[in-house]
């Protein structure tokens, strides 16, 4: 999937091949430490979807992107001075907002078929999570090749009255540990829907 306007190739949210099958905020699961020692860097401030269906704190300085592209409610690209040593792909989170058509559990049986049709998948977590309230969500990550690159990715699921939200950051499997702290905490901010 390449972007030829921006010269990246960002990863979408892989449950995009799910709709071919038909005010909570998570809980955090533990406290997130970045690989590179220091604090994680979340922006000051939070996203609101423009139709208010989530909310999220994107890393600090990461772009965002709400051009709609691979379908997407807004993509966050990375842009800090790793994303030049990466190439032509970069480091993003992006969240989809499909229509359910399915409850949670069924939500994530079809994408751990789904992404175990990857190339050289390999599951590496899949545990449930609960949004405050009790909203129940699932997380699931992993690391695959595509497009000629290796790469690491952490989602999180969520079916709120009528819609699949479903957040993903991406980087490649060799910087995971510069991000995967990052990620996780971004993810965890989330809040379905966007408060008032």
């Amino acid at each position: 999937m390449r972007n030829a306007r921006a010269g990246v190739v960002p990863v979408i949210a892989l449950t995009a091949l799910l709709a071919l099958l038909a005010g909570c905020s998570v809980a955090v699961r533990g406290t997130a430490t970045p690989a590179r020692g220091g604090s994680v860097a979340l922006a000051p401030a939070r996203y609101v979807d423009g139709q208010r269906r989530f909310s999220i704190v994107p890393p600090q300085g990461w772009r965002p992107d709400t051009s709609g592209r691979e379908g997407t409610a807004v993509f966050f690209l990375a842009s800090d001075p790793d994303t030049a040593a990466a190439g032509p792909f970069v480091s993003n989170i992006n969240v989809l907002v499909l229509p359910a058509h399915a409850d949670l559990d069924a939500t994530v049986g079809a994408a751990r078929g789904e992404l175990a049709g990857l190339n050289a998948y390999r599951l590496l977590d899949d545990e449930a999570a609960t949004l405050a309230g009790g909203l129940p969500a699932h997380v699931l990550g992993g690391t695959f090749t595509q497009s000629g690159f290796a790469l690491r990715n952490l989602q999180l699921f969520t079916v709120y009255q009528g819609s699949t939200v479903v957040v993903t950051g991406t980087a490649l499997a060799d910087r995971w540990a510069g991000y995967g702290a990052l990620v996780d905490a971004s993810l965890h901010t989330v809040i379905v829907p966007a408060p008032a």
